[in-house]
């Protein structure tokens, strides 16, 4: 979507107001003239929201790097870019003195969401059109929150939450005003919150899906759950999710092409159904879809059965027995950072298995597989009992969504707090064997130096 010329000035400014390259002066120059670019109609704002080349673009990806799904030939490792070498090699120091998208690219998101909020409160209109534009903007706030929640901030732990650093909460677009790191429970709290009043405000399904709905603030509630390990209700807000989009996208089916170099159609055809909210993450050449430099994890990459189609559909083969990821949702060289249905019913296999519903679990399970076999290869998984469904559920959730937004990231975070679960992470560089061990301060990424700096926050301890 294109948004109007003013709205690219405006795009421009609040760049400014939060990378901080020289902000103060640019964002004083703008505004000068603000009476000229300021937004001031629902139309203005609906149109900030529209602006998918940022606002469904480049999240954070970067702390893929430090899992266990990928390997890079020590060979090769020094052609990494330092930001990504530095990750893989599990460095305390990883950015230097120097900020990183990453970090910054989610708080001018947020800036934008902030903007339209405060316009929309400020022109006294109500109405389903202000409505949905509240909603959206909430929605985006949050979405920016927890992937930063995910990445800076610690380890959601109940016991510990309200103590925890978590990050910072941007809630005004006011670039002046000082922001604390919240704990771990306030930031939570405040992206449940957010998620809450959008699902309140929004449609059940969106014109585009680049466009917030009532299904991607659900589906949103029901990852933040997973992350803090509330599995009623994650089942619950997977559950309203899945009751308003549950289509499956068939592997079998002519739409998705193993020939050609982006395998799953375009997003923007509407002939993947499971798509539920389109995001992307950042490039990376070590993590990059066909073209990079990464491999599979080769016990994750024998894991899948022969006649499972996501060994030849999610990756390419070298000629050397080594596999790269190449099946994104995105049709692009980047992965998709969204939501879509296929981890929705993943979230109900596993919290129905923790629960004690173990059976309606694996039928989550199974009928997401069923459409990742040909029908005459497909024999439904069985469980004896709740621990062993929850040991298969987890099997295949890594093996579908294996290199989706930083959800391995995510998982060993969460599941390495969990004993049977617990793994260390292994890379192999120039330097020997390195290894992240379960519990690791490594497992909360450095805030760059130069935001540490010009904030006067806490830094995590590596």
């Amino acid at each position: 979507m294109k948004i109007p010329h003013k709205r690219l000035i405006l795009a421009a400014a609040l760049c400014c107001m939060i990378t901080g390259c020289q902000w103060q002066d640019e964002w004083l120059d703008v505004k000068r003239n603000k009476n000229d670019v300021m937004p001031s109609t629902l139309e203005d704002f609906q149109a900030i929201l529209n602006y998918d080349g940022a606002l469904n673009q480049l999240y954070p990806m970067l702390a893929m790097a430090c899992t266990d799904n990928m390997y890079v030939p020590k060979e090769v490792i020094g052609s990494l870019s330092a930001f990504e070498r530095n990750s893989y090699t599990f460095a305390s120091d990883i950015f230097g003195t120097v900020s990183h998208v990453d970090f910054s690219n989610p708080y001018i998101r947020i800036s934008y969401a902030n903007t339209a909020l405060e316009g929309v409160e400020k022109t006294g209109t109500s109405g389903p059109e202000a409505e949905n534009i509240k909603g959206q903007a909430l929605f985006f706030r949050a979405f920016c929150h927890y992937y930063l929640a995910e990445v800076y901030g610690n380890i959601y732990d109940k016991a510990t939450a309200s103590k925890d650093l978590g990050i910072q909460l941007r809630l005004t677009s006011d670039p002046n005003a000082a922001t604390r790191r919240a704990s771990v429970a306030e930031t939570y709290d405040q992206i449940l919150a957010d998620l809450t009043a959008a699902a309140a405000l929004l449609p059940e399904r969106s014109e585009y899906i680049t466009r917030p709905s009532k299904a991607s603030a659900y589906a949103m509630l029901a990852k933040v759950h997973l992350s803090m390990s509330d599995y009623a209700k994650a089942a619950e807000f997977a559950g309203k999710a899945l009751d308003i989009k549950s289509s499956l996208l068939d592997f079998t089916s002519d739409v998705v092409d193993p020939k050609s170099t982006y395998t799953f159609p375009n997003p923007s055809t509407g002939l993947n159904p499971e798509i539920i909210f389109y995001a992307t993450n950042a490039g990376y050449s070590s993590l990059r879809p066909a073209i990079g430099v990464q491999f599979v994890d080769t016990l994750l990459y024998k894991s899948y059965a022969e006649n499972d189609l996501r060994k030849t559909l999610f990756y390419r083969e070298d000629g050397e027995g080594r596999a790269r990821f190449a099946g994104t949702y995105t049709a692009t060289f980047l992965n998709f950072g969204g939501i879509a249905v296929n981890e929705l019913l993943l979230i109900s296999a596993e919290c129905k298995s923790r629960l004690g519903e173990w059976e309606g679990g694996m039928a989550d399970l199974n009928r997401l597989l069923s459409k990742r076999f040909a029908t005459e290869f497909f024999a439904p998984l069985e469980a004896r009992d709740r621990a062993e469904a929850l040991r298969l559920v987890l099997e295949e959730r890594r093996k579908e969504l294996p290199f989706t937004g930083i959800i391995r990231w995510q998982d060993l975070r969460r599941l390495n707090k969990e004993p049977e679960f617990a793994k260390s992470v292994i890379h192999i560089s120039e330097a020997g064997r390195l290894e992240l061990p379960p519990g690791d301060r490594k497992y909360v990424l450095p805030i760059p130096d130069a935001e540490i700096q010009r904030n006067g926050i806490e830094q995590n301890p590596r």
